[in-house]
């Protein structure tokens, strides 16, 4: 089986030297601006051979384009992210209540939070939020400017929220289950913010969102918005665990693709029979967990 290295876009750019841009990604040049407008990152090449994919994320960045360079396996390795039923807030940190299990992400905790919310069909705009890569044809974030080549006040909780979160999470976890059986994707339609948690197991991913879960146990920062406490969930992480945030993946639309000749969706499969069981939008997460979390400042 053929081992994939992905050429991942790594928004924001340079200046592109378009020109020099079209015959790497075979397009026209009006083609290839709109593939560079576009602000979070997705694949734009696939090689099998590892001296081709480093040749051609050199001549990226060359051109004033900001790659990564991924070999499948490494996407692949990413762990699968588990629906967060209900968070609380203790005085050494969050934790998370998930259809997998608790989530403890204590204040030493490093962390890389993505932000992510589709694209509403009125807010689509060609030129910004939609990349012609993501079509069917053969911003905002952190300054990475370099190839990747090779606060809310935090108030603790009563001592009943955490009998209270096991509670909530016990409630939601059969609703749960039965809404998520059979279903190999997360619902990526809502508002969510992906926390990516190095704890003692390794790396763990948990996707909150309004539509999932319950924040009552955050206490006195609760917001009465539902969508107002994604925000306080990444304020509390930036302030207690220094998180590394992305937000490239707000009001983004990612659709079905060819890359390099190849049908994204079977490169996926090739890879792992697990990433193409997946949304792009979650294949989008992942490429930005990757492009973040190790990058300066």
């Amino acid at each position: 089986m053929a081992e994939y290295h992905l050429i991942v876009a790594n928004p924001p750019h340079r200046e592109p030297d378009i020109s020099a841009v079209v015959p790497m990604l075979g397009c026209a040049a009006t083609e290839a601006r709109m593939r560079l407008n576009f602000p979070a990152p997705e694949i734009l090449l696939v090689e099998t051979d590892s001296n081709s994919a480093r040749q051609n994320a050199q001549a990226l960045v060359a051109a004033g384009v900001s790659v990564a360079w991924i070999p499948g396996a490494v996407l692949s390795a990413v762990p699968k992210c588990s629906v967060g039923l209900a968070v609380a807030l203790e005085a050494d940190g969050l934790v998370f209540a998930t259809t997998a299990g608790e989530v403890r992400v204590e204040k030493n905790t490093r962390v890389v939070a993505v932000v992510g919310e589709p694209a509403r069909q009125d807010e689509k705009r060609d030129s910004d939020n939609r990349s012609l890569l993501t079509q069917k044809v053969p911003g905002r974030g952190p300054v990475r400017n370099t190839p990747f080549v090779g606060g809310v006040a935090a108030g603790v909780a009563g001592s009943n929220t955490v009998d209270k979160l096991d509670k909530v999470a016990a409630e939601a976890r059969d609703s749960a289950e039965k809404r998520l059986s059979g279903v190999q994707s997360l619902d990526a339609s809502d508002l969510f913010v992906d926390v990516y948690a190095h704890t003692e197991a390794g790396w763990q991913v948990v996707r909150v969102s309004p539509s999932s879960t319950d924040f009552s146990g955050l206490g006195a920062s609760k917001q009465p918005m539902a969508r107002a406490n994604i925000n306080v969930i990444v304020d509390l992480l930036r302030e207690r665990n220094d998180a590394k945030v992305d937000e490239r993946l707000n009001k983004v639309t990612y659709k079905t693709s060819v890359v390099s000749g190849l049908a994204l969706t079977q490169v996926l499969k090739s890879i792992s029979e697990q990433l193409a069981s997946i949304s792009l939008m979650d294949i989008g997460s992942r490429l930005a967990f990757l492009t973040t979390k190790d990058r300066s400042g």
